[in-house]
Order: structure tokens, then sequence, then C-alpha cells
């Protein structure tokens, strides 16, 4: 089943770099899949007495309300406890450690005490105000003995979200208390100590296989107990054979006999790096800009290379030797001028099986220069970077002046060695011509350069189709206003704006127009310069700025939902101002002004636009005035499918670093949820498992590829349930090219 829109084989080769894949020369590296983790203090906010806590109390949840929407606070029991001094309550709360300072002045408090144990489920005190709340209670220790951990850091999360909705380290005795304010219905357990081997309840090694913890109805769980590993550690020194120089930035991938990730490392300036895994048995993987990549000890393969076993507790140390990389240098031309290039140029190395081997870009004088080489026989790509934003400028080439990669001829690299003039001249699609123009700031009638440091997008859109041609970004330097770019020949209309989430000023069509339809035409034509397309950009007053608020619900029976993700974007900007809902589905957004489109996105339910629409292209434009609050900017989410599975080869063993895409009956490319954010992207966990979820009911095709390598599934998704158990076989095929467009 065809299911690409007729890419050109480089074009699709490239998409491995957009994926982050595009720097590996074999496994992809790896620096984990769990987002960043704050470090979390968790203590009592003891309550001042002197007035009656019913007076006190409700002016405080909301004061932590408001500073868990603003991220200092991380989660609060708003359960008054008896855990104070003598008797005294107090709120236990886990925040950042720069929030204390705020905590310690909020009204109704009278101190901060972090001596005190964690609640526990005898606690007394008031009713909660709130909703009700769940209490996860266990203890964590060690698995060869039973001995407690002190300082586990004990993490909760969604079971389906991802989102991490509570945690504290445990006790001296191993215990540990966290609350979890509703609704949340399962969660998913996780425990973490520098010492031992990350461990997800119920002695799971991976989110998607972690047991859930039932949180529906509030109350305590009690028993969830962790019991950690020791991790065995392999100390490696990397040098280069020959000279026994050390080798610095090079990555070391430790991978299981199931071809599973278990723990990577870069090399110091020593050549030296240090890895944590589970005892058990791997293979080693060494790779960078500055060597050629090989499994140790100097192996070609996975299954070829030498097993390094781990013992818990223990350091086993590794000393590899590894060739110096080679590498491929050049200069991308304008065949029409002889000049450099003037818009920045991706070079593409693969191998004759198609693995992507290397990758760089052009500098502003045409240069590129990519290393990592191995010994052998490469193919060469080069493709403009406008094909990324809208239209090519220039036709797509292959080493040396080919249309393709069966005509493409082969560069002999060899490992430590330089191969130069690897060049390239392109021929223009449609001939260039030149667009000069000021950007300014202007205050009343005061003219300024942009601030160093602030940007604006000038996007030419082709003035007849609309079509988005060319993405320029200016960047201020406090002293520069002229900006300068090549286009194909041709009429276009011309956007100033910043693609930030809170724009300094308002996008403007040139001259000095508001929208598309009203905006001046400018004529490009080849091998001349049209002159004078400025831009003056009006500053607003401070202070001049107003909020979005809002409810959003489940559209099945009217719920409020708590934590959706609300997302604000400016005009065309891509980036976007964002809060989520709090536990009554409420929302506000402020320091907002001009206009906006409001997208709400919460796993598992289909992401949406306001107001009710499914792409940006068809939502409703929220105009915010200086000092107003538009309301009512609600959005009722209907539940999405969810997809779950693994990647693997024929033979069984797991493909971590392999990728893929969720293609609808059409073949259109789908969007979904995967365990961290809203992608169009199958990035497999450690164990090569993956998730997609939020996706409409309905027939899918999961393709999935890993270098030459490829594969795809059939799956049919249920609104509201979860097809488990797929397998994505990536296997050699047949008329590889014709299935690499299909991405």
């Amino acid at each position: 089943m065809a299911l690409g829109l007729g890419l050109s084989l480089g074009l699709a080769l490239m998409l491995s770099l957009l994926v982050g894949l595009a720097s590996a020369q074999g496994p992809e590296r790896s620096g984990g899949t769990m987002p960043a983790e704050p470090e979390i203090e968790a203590r009592w906010l003891i309550l001042d007495t002197a007035r009656p806590l019913d007076e006190t109390l409700p002016s405080l949840l909301e004061a932590l309300t408001a500073l868990k929407a603003g991220g200092g606070v991380l989660d609060f029991d708003p359960t008054p406890r008896s855990g104070g001094p003598a008797g005294v309550p107090g709120l236990w709360v886990m925040a950042l450690p720069d929030a204390w300072s705020r905590l310690c002045h909020l009204p109704g408090v009278l101190t901060v005490d972090e001596s005190l144990p964690p609640p526990s489920a005898t606690s007394s005190g008031p009713a909660p105000l709130f909703h009700a709340s769940a209490v996860i209670t266990g203890r964590v220790t060690e698995s060869d003995g039973g001995t407690p951990l002190t300082g586990v850091q004990v993490q909760i999360y969604d079971a389906v979200s991802y989102a991490q909705i509570g945690g504290m380290p445990t006790d001296a005795n191993g215990y540990y208390s966290t609350t979890v304010a509703a609704p949340f219905d399962q969660a998913k357990v996780r425990f973490e100590h520098p010492q031992y081997a990350v461990e997800w309840y119920n002695g799971k090694y991976y989110f998607a296989a972690a047991d859930a913890v039932d949180l529906a109805g509030g109350g305590t769980v009690t028993g969830i107990n962790g019991s950690l590993e020791k991790v065995g550690v392999v100390s490696a020194t990397v040098r280069f054979e020959g000279t026994g120089d050390p080798v610095p930035a090079t990555w070391m991938d430790v991978f299981g006999v199931d071809g599973s990730r278990a723990g990577s490392c870069r090399t110091d300036p020593n050549g030296q790096c240090v890895a944590t895994s589970r005892a058990g048995a791997y293979k080693l993987y060494f790779q960078g800009h500055l060597i050629a990549p090989e499994w140790y000890q100097d192996k070609t393969s996975q299954r070829m290379a030498d097993t390094v076993t781990v013992t818990a507790g223990q350091t086993t140390t590794v000393n590899a030797t590894v060739a110096p990389a080679g590498w491929i240098t050049g200069v991308v031309t304008d065949d029409s001028t002889g000049l450099p290039v003037p818009i920045m140029t991706y070079v593409f190395v693969h191998d004759q099986s198609l693995h992507q081997a290397g990758f760089g870009m052009t500098d502003l004088s045409g240069n590129y220069a990519i290393g990592g080489l191995d010994t052998g026989h490469y193919k060469v790509c080069f493709l403009d970077f406008a094909r990324l934003v809208g239209q090519p400028f220039y036709h797509e080439q292959y080493y040396d002046d080919k249309p393709g990669w069966d005509q493409a001829d082969l560069v002999a690299v060899t490992a430590g060695i330089t191969t130069p003039n690897i060049n390239a001249a392109l021929t223009p699609i449609t001939p260039l011509g030149t667009v000069t123009g000021t950007i300014e700031e202007v205050w009343t009638i005061v003219r300024s350069p942009l601030d160093p440091g602030e940007n604006v997008h000038i996007y030419f859109y082709d003035s007849g189709s609309g079509t988005l041609v060319y993405d320029h970004h200016f960047w201020g330097d406090g002293s520069t206003t002229l900006y300068t770019v090549s286009l194909p020949a041709d009429t276009y209309k011309v956007l100033f704006t910043q693609d930030k989430a809170v724009p300094d000023y308002a996008p403007k069509w040139y001259d000095s127009k508001t929208s598309y339809a009203s905006a001046d035409v400018i004529t490009v034509t080849a091998g001349a310069t049209t002159t004078d397309v400025n831009a003056l950009l009006p500053m607003p007053w401070l202070g001049s700025r107003g909020c979005i608020s809002g409810v959003v619900t489940a559209a099945v029976d009217g719920t409020r939902l708590p934590d959706v993700e609300v997302r604000v974007y400016a005009g065309y900007a891509e980036n976007y101002h964002h809060v989520k809902t709090n536990a009554d589905g409420e929302y506000e957004i402020c320091n907002l002004l001009h206009d906006y489109q409001v997208q709400f996105v919460r796993n598992p339910y289909l992401p949406q636009w306001y107001s009710g629409a499914a792409a940006r292209t068809d939502a409703t434009t929220v105009t915010v005035s200086p000092g107003a609050t538009v309301t009512n900017v609600n959005a009722a989410l209907d539940l999405g499918g969810c997809i779950s599975g693994r990647i693997t080869d024929p033979s069984g063993l797991l493909r971590p670093s392999a990728w893929g895409r969720v293609f609808d009956s059409s073949g259109e490319r789908t969007e979904f949820h995967d365990r961290r954010w809203l992608t169009d992207i199958l990035i497999p966990d450690e164990d090569a498992s993956f998730v997609a979820c939020g996706l409409p009911a309905g027939d899918y095709v999961v393709q999935c590829r890993e270098d030459s390598l490829s594969g795809s599934v059939p799956v049919t998704v249920i609104a509201g349930q979860e097809t488990s158990g797929v397998m994505c076989v990536v296997a050699r095929r047949l008329y590889l090219p014709l299935i690499l467009r299909d991405y």
C-alpha cells in the first residue's frame, strides 16, 4: 500500500535528521526517555491557628493552587493534618527549592518545618475542602537482603498522559507516603537512586510495562513497594589505535543482547566515561565525529561484538581502541553564478545499504565537513534548506552532478584521512533574484534596531496561491537593520512577525498592512535586487495586555477535565504560550495581545482547536485587546484510541533505534500523543516499545524503519480503547527506494 506523497529518495532520507537520528552511525544515541526531573523538596507548612482555619484556609489553598499552575509548587495535600508540633495542623507540600521563600509568607502560614515525617494514613484533620485525593504509600528496599533504602526518589506519573503528578524521597527507614490530587484514575510509580537500577512498580524496567496503581475513589493505596538492584559500572577508556591518544566527545552506548538499550556515556577530554546498568551481558557501541564507528572490540555488527559482563556493585573496565574518522569535505555553489549557494544546504552521506552514515550543513561560504566515517564507499546527497519550509530553490543533486541515487558516483573514504573536493554546483529550479529591506522597532516616533537576541521571521508567500515559499530569520544585534534574501523569480507577499508565544508587536504585512488579502505584492526578478521591502514594527506600551479564559470538559458527559494543556499560538508563530487547566477544568492565560489560535491537548483525548476545529487552519481566531479578558474560550474534548506495541527484527531482536509513522486510511500522516508530547513520529523506548494515543477511531497503518530495514502493520483503533500488542517487524525489502519514498 503506497502511502507516500511522492517524496524523492533524498528528501525521504532527510527525515532521519528531523527525528534526531541523523548523527547516529548505527544505533541511535539515547539520552534517556524520561523527562528532566527537577529536584523536589517536601515539607510541612505549619498553619497559624491564631485565626480560625475556615477563614484562612480557603485563601491559602487558592494561593497554593496558583503556585502549582505556575510551576513552583509540584503538589500539595489540601487536607490539614495534625502533624505539626503539639498537634498544630499543617499542610504537606512538595515544591521546587526556590519556591519556599514565597511559601513561608503565604496568608495563614506560621512557619515551614522540614524535620517532621510525612503524613501517614492515621493523620487527622478537617475534611478536604477540594476534590478527594489519593495517598500512595510503600517501602523501598535493596533486592539482595531487604535493606531499607533512604533517599530514593519516588516519582508518580499519570498512567495515561505520562505527566508527573507527585513524588517524594524515602525516609531513613525506606518508607514514603505521597499524595496525588484528584482526579487521576491510575498512576505508575518510578523508583530512582544513583547507586541502583531504575525500577517501575511492580518490578518493571520501563513505563510501558509498569503495573498501574488504581486511584479511583481516593483513599490510601498501600504496599506500592520497590526492590532495587544495585547497578554495575562500565568504565571505559577510549584511545586512538596506533597513537594511543585519548578520544574525547565520543559516545559509548550499552546494549542488551536482546537489542534493548541499557545506558550510555560520553567521553571526557581524557577519553574516559562511566555508564551504569543492571547485571548482565552487554554489547558496546562507540560513535562520534572523531572516530570510525565500531562495536567493541573492533567488530562491525552487534551480533559479532564481544560480550561485556556487568556484575552488580562492581566495575567492569573496558579499554577500547578505535580508528580515527574518515572525513568528506567540499563546497556547494550555484551553477548559474559560481557563487556559494545563498541558503543553507544539507549534505547527507549514506553507505551502499542506504544507512545514513553522516550529515553536515554548509556555512555562509558554502563549505561543509562531515566526519565520523569508516573506511568504505559512500554516496553524497545535497538538498537546500528551503525544502523544509516551502518550495525547494534548487534541484536535488547527488555527487558527482547526478540526479538520483542510482546514478550517483561512489566516494571512497579511508578512516583517518580526509577526502576533499566533494563539491556540488546546484541548479536553481527558477533563476534567483534578491530582496533587501530594513527592520526597525518604533516607539511613538523613535525608531531603533532590534535588541541583541530579538528575532523576526520574514515569511515570503506566493502572491497567487498563498503558499509559503521561504522563511528568513532576522536576528537583532542592537545596530543592524538591513536584511538580504535570495528567492526564485516570482511575485510575493511578505509577512513580518515574531515566532514567540507573547510577541512584542502585532504581525505586519508589507507595506504596513494587517492581512494577506490587503498586503502589497513585490516582484522578484532574476539577477536583480528588489529594494526597500521595509518594516516598522510598533512596540506596545508596557502593561497593555490581556487574558484568555475558559473551561475544558469531556464531550461524552460534560465532566470538567484537569491537566489539559491549553496552547495559545500568536498569529503565524509556531511557538506557543501555555497553561494547564486546574482541578475544575478551568484556565486563564494572560500577558497576551493581538490575535491567537488556541489548542487543547490532553492524552488520550483528541487534540482540538478553538472552536471545535481539528486543524489550526480551521481554528477560530481569538483577538485580545489591551487590558481585556476574552472569556468562554471553551472546549469539549472527544476520547481517542491508542495503539501500543514494539519494533523488532524478524528474529525477535528488539530495535530501540528504529522509528516510524502512523498513517490513516487515506494515506495521510497522523499526529498523536506518545508518552511525552503531541507528535507525528514514533520514537520507541529503550525496550523498543511505543505508544500512540489520541487517535480518531478508524483504520491505520503503522510504518517503521531503521536504516535499510522497514516494515508496516495494519491496525484498527476504537475510541476509548487501546489496541495493544502491535508488532512492527523491520526487515530488508525488495525495491527499497520505493518503500523509503513512503516516508
